[in-house]
């Protein structure tokens, strides 16, 4: 017996939403109609996991819980830049200055992108992918994400054009860290967790990466920090972020390294510039 698809389950891919712009050009008297329907679209939904669903679904600009200040990644860096002064990179310990990383204060072994290795790069520790995918735009495309050669793009690209939820998103301070450029690439969307063995690939740089279990263990003085920002953002912003194989893991992680002093003024510092707190870290 054939499902019977509800209302709620309907989703509008790019050609329904041209179809949709048509109407409202020929048609004004509709716009009021259309636009309830593609409002309904341009919210976040609820990622796809074999998890229970978060019960926070509400998109964060409307409930107030996460940034609703800052709508650009490029004003986000500059501002992290600045909260980030004096201390060092996130991952592997390294000291940095500017956009240059001294490698060798943290004992740091170039793996294959020399280049990439000394450039200090902004890591979102919740990737950019794992939430941006809860957006429409980032999955489907949409009418106004067309480049100058008339080819529909959707992506990241698509989502930052069209949807200032997943800017205000991507700005996240609570979600910026300073990390090795190598690093940062080499992490890429893999999910945190723990790696068998201590298959160091960067020297001295205690991080483990798998990319056959799509895992990436970070050191032990920054675990607690990476479960609060996963939890963070969850709360934030409503989207499904932590599935429930890693809820005890990361409960150990937060009780194994508890908020510090720097974390507290991170949060303060952050706070003032994006106007909402952090409840995980007090």
């Amino acid at each position: 017996m054939a499902r019977r698809r509800t209302r709620s389950s309907v989703r509008l891919g790019l050609p329904a939403l041209a179809v949709l712009g048509v109407l409202v050009y020929f048609f004004p008297e509709l716009a009021p109609y259309i636009r309830t329907v593609t409002e309904q679209h341009d919210s976040p939904q609820q990622a796809r996991t074999t998890s229970s669903p978060t019960p926070h679904a509400t998109p964060a600009i409307e409930t107030g819980r996460g940034n609703t200040r800052i709508d650009s990644f490029n004003e986000a860096k500059r501002k992290a830049a600045v909260i980030f002064a004096g201390q060092p990179e996130f991952y592997c310990g390294c000291q940095y200055e500017g956009k240059e990383v001294d490698l060798a204060s943290c004992g740091y072994e170039v793996k294959s992108d020399a280049n990439r290795a000394t450039r200090l790069e902004w890591e979102h520790v919740v990737p950019a992918h794992d939430f941006g995918r809860a957006f429409p735009k980032w999955r489907d495309g949409h009418p106004k994400c067309v480049d100058s050669k008339g080819n529909p793009f959707k992506g990241r690209n698509c989502a930052r054009k069209v949807s200032k939820v997943f800017r205000l998103m991507e700005a996240d301070l609570y979600n910026l860290q300073p990390a090795i450029g190598e690093v940062n690439g080499r992490r890429s969307n893999l999910r945190m967790g723990m790696v068998e063995g201590e298959n160091r690939e960067f020297g001295a740089c205690d991080l483990e990466i798998d990319t056959e279990t799509g895992r990436v263990e970070p050191r032990p003085a920054i675990r607690g920090d990476v479960a609060r920002t996963y939890r963070y953002m969850q709360y934030a912003y409503g989207v499904h972020l932590i599935p429930d194989a890693m809820e005890q893991l990361f409960a150990a992680w937060e009780k194994e390294d508890p908020v510090d002093d720097w974390e507290r003024e991170r949060a303060k510092q952050i706070h003032e510039i994006q106007g909402n707190s952090n409840p995980f870290i007090k």
